[in-house]
């Protein structure tokens, strides 16, 4: 809304046209899929809110980019929503892996590494066997037998390296989200519940022998997800350096 009540010497249409120069920002925040829709969504609010735009108050491209942030943050929200609902950290050792074209965020992550943020950071953090099984999943559109037999291995290997890229591209949205809507980057906020990462919370730094008993898991197993906690908790770093830590 206007504060100064000058009249607006822009007119609608060419507004519209600095959406162009805020592309890149797009392309490089949402899938590729999204980011014609994103687009048209942008133009098409910035036609409609024109007279809104107070040549005071800054010049029309860093009014524009105003609305390119608030509708990538939506697009973001969607996208994250749309991965919780798939339960795209989970596979069906009978059900072939979802491709990317298919949303499935883990192919997508082969892809588009280099294009998305959260993508790259992902990538960064898996460990090379992980990024194999992510990779080979992506190629052959495999079951995890068929994944498994690939790379000389178990499925139940297989299963568990794609659940902690799953962690961690979960952890990554949210972060990410989250640092966008300048709030709090936290483990609490961000570390996704399935998995039991979020359950080792208040033991991460206690005893092993008392913190396994109490959540009732072995000590290799807490081991192994103390272990992804940090690993976690340093993705979370990479997003926000002033990340505050669990308590």
């Amino acid at each position: 809304m206007k504060v100064t009540g000058e009249t607006s010497t822009v007119d609608a249409h060419k507004l519209a046209a600095y959406v162009d120069r805020w592309v890149g920002y797009v392309a490089a925040r949402v899938r590729p899929n999204d980011v014609d829709d994103v687009l048209q969504t942008v133009r098409e609010t910035v036609l409609s809110r024109a007279a809104d735009y107070d040549p005071a108050l800054g010049e029309p491209g860093a009014w524009v980019f105003g609305i390119v942030r608030v509708t990538v943050r939506a697009a973001r929200r969607g996208e994250a929503v749309e991965y919780a609902r798939r339960g795209g950290h989970e596979v069906d050792d009978t059900t072939p892996a979802a491709g990317a074209d298919a949303g499935d965020p883990l192919a997508f992550l082969v892809e588009h590494r280099d294009v998305v943020e959260w993508a790259r950071l992902v990538a960064a953090a898996a460990t090379p066997f992980e990024w194999r099984v992510i990779v080979t999943f992506a190629k052959t559109e495999g079951t995890s037998a068929d994944v498994a037999k690939e790379l000389g291995t178990q499925p139940s290997t297989v299963r568990a390296a794609r659940a902690r890229v799953a962690a961690l591209t979960r952890t990554a949205m949210t972060a990410l989200m989250a640092r966008d809507d300048d709030a709090p980057v936290t483990l609490e906020r961000c570390v996704p519940a399935d998995g039991g990462y979020a359950d080792l919370l208040p033991y991460r730094s206690a005893d092993e022998g008392d913190s396994a008993d109490a959540l009732g898991i072995s000590r290799p197993a807490f081991r192994t997800r103390r272990a992804m906690l940090r690993r976690l908790e340093m993705l979370l770093h990479e997003v926000s350096p002033t990340a505050v830590r669990a308590a």
